[in-house]
């Protein structure tokens, strides 16, 4: 396996660590200053701020009842909150590529 291989397969690895759940009781959930963290914005593509368009897609039952719940639990709006999963998995991607390059572009520089 070549070093830009070895590269690529740690950041990948790095960037989708996610521990394990399996004891994560929805109990230990609770209102908060929302949301979390703050995080730096995606880059959006051209359009407008004000013209709102509908974004509908389907779930099933136990993921719905899992954000019912945890939004009530937050004491946020769902549409808010899955709003913000959005821009938030938007920005880690393209924070995400970006690293990539970075990493692409720091080994064509040693040739």
């Amino acid at each position: 396996m070549s070093e830009t291989e070895e590269d690529s397969q740690a950041l990948e690895k790095e960037a989708l660590e996610i521990p394990k759940l399996d004891a994560f009781s929805s109990d230990l959930v609770h209102r908060v200053k929302w949301p979390l963290w703050e995080r730096g914005g995606p880059v959006l593509a051209d359009g407008s701020t004000k013209l709102d368009k509908p974004f509908i897609f389907r779930v099933k039952e136990n993921l719905w009842n899992s954000i019912d719940e945890h939004c009530r639990a937050l004491g946020v709006d769902k549409s808010k909150w899955v709003r913000e999963a959005i821009l938030r998995q938007l920005y880690e991607e393209q924070v995400y590529f970006l690293k990539r390059k970075g990493q692409f572009v720091k080994e064509e520089g040693k040739r």
